[in-house]
């Protein structure tokens, strides 16, 4: 995966190595440099190989940012990005379009809408800033989605508002669901897919609008004609991309990056830099507030893990105290506990909610259980898993 190394530096300013210095001490303590290629006189593009169990994590600028800062010794809380000014205008987005997620393998959906932008091409600083790195120029509008992506790891999809089908109440409706055995969809490269009942997909009233999680749909794709757009900020879980993806034989950018698995959190923290930037290059008018879908709600984790598993897993000896420090370092709020006495208050609350066959320990807890379900919860939050 490439990296701009100027980019990396914009979101860890503290950061004083070189590039090669940046790529030595990252290939000893997280991920292995393959090369650095020299861009002119000080910049450079890092080819970074990120392991499966970091793709959640990793594939950002913000990611090697984070993981440079750690390994560097600075503070990680100061590496951060800029985001744009944005202003609102009093219609809101609930009043023009409405979103439902009829599958639990959506399990956040967040959409804006913006009215009145202009497509034309990227302001040159865009432009080059993606096209260093491999992806190609379309327009201000993907430019941002892209950039986005590059930025934070999380994939955006933009449609023309005007393209959806309207509902019976006069809005747009956008909707998450499995597609029907047969449909077919033609995406934006002018290929068209034959898509069966285990492939999810985004779609208006009458018809799939885009491969979920990893191709948009040319029917209500942007042109230099849209004017009025939805921008969309998803979380899709891991299986149904990745069987799609292979039964169609298409790989994506944004395809790679759900198949790891990502935070949901992070569709909102997208939404938020891609809105301000799409007005910034594209103008328009941003209707207030999102609509959001699905059924996962943002929420505190607390995660228990014995420092000897740590050692274990690692392989060295690292001391207790500075296992702290290194936790703290990356934004971790640190408890010792007694793992019986926390064992109890876990399982208190927890008594009496309703049972659910096949409930997943990490979407449907706390909410609901099965038995499997139940114990795997209680115990990862004391840094157990059960086999």
């Amino acid at each position: 995966m490439k990296f701009l190394y100027s980019w990396i530096k914009e979101y860890a300013p503290n950061t004083k190595l070189s590039p090669q210095e940046a790529a030595k001490l990252l290939t000893f303590k997280s991920f292995e440099v393959e090369s650095v290629e020299k861009i002119g006189n000080k910049d450079a593009i890092l080819h970074i190989d990120i392991l499966p169990n970091r793709s959640h994590d990793a594939l950002s600028h913000l990611g090697i940012a984070r993981e440079l800062a750690l390994v560097s010794g600075l503070d990680v809380s100061k590496v951060k990005i800029t985001k744009y000014p944005l202003k609102e205008s009093k219609q809101k987005t609930k009043d023009v379009l409405e979103v439902e997620v009829s599958t639990s393998s959506c399990p956040r959906y967040v959409a804006r809408v913006v009215k009145g932008i202009k497509v034309v091409p990227s302001p040159a600083w865009l432009k080059e800033k993606i096209e260093v790195l491999g992806l190609n120029s379309i327009n201000n509008l993907v430019d941002a989605t892209n950039y986005v992506m590059l930025a934070l790891g999380q994939p955006l999809h933009v449609f023309d508002l005007d393209k959806l089908s309207d509902s019976t109440s006069g809005k747009k409706k956008i909707i998450v669901r499995f597609a029907r055995k047969g449909e077919k969809i033609e995406t934006l490269d002018d290929k068209t897919y034959e898509l069966n009942d285990q492939m999810m997909v985004i779609a208006d009233l009458k018809n799939p609008q885009a491969i979920a999680g990893i191709k948009g749909g040319k029917a209500a794709g942007v042109s230099i004609k849209t004017k009025n757009i939805v921008i969309e900020s998803a979380n899709f879980e891991v299986t149904p991309i990745r069987k799609t993806s292979r039964a169609l034989g298409l790989r994506t950018d944004a395809s790679v990056r759900f198949e790891a698995g990502l935070d949901p959190a992070l569709a909102n923290q997208a939404m938020e830099l891609v809105v301000g930037l799409i007005q910034k290059i594209a103008g328009g008018e941003v209707l207030q507030g999102q609509v959001i879908g699905g059924h996962w709600v943002e929420r505190p984790v607390f995660v228990s893990v014995a420092v000897e598993k740590i050692q274990k897993l690692i392989g060295c000896v690292i001391s207790e105290k500075e296992t702290v420090k290194i936790l703290q370092n990356i934004g971790c709020e640190i408890k010792k506990i007694n793992f019986e006495k926390k064992l109890n208050e876990i399982i208190k609350p927890l008594l009496g909610k309703p049972y659910k066959y096949g409930a997943s320990a990490t979407l449907d807890a706390p909410n609901q259980f099965d038995c499997s379900g139940f114990t795997s919860y209680v115990f990862r939050k004391l840094g157990v898993e059960i086999p």
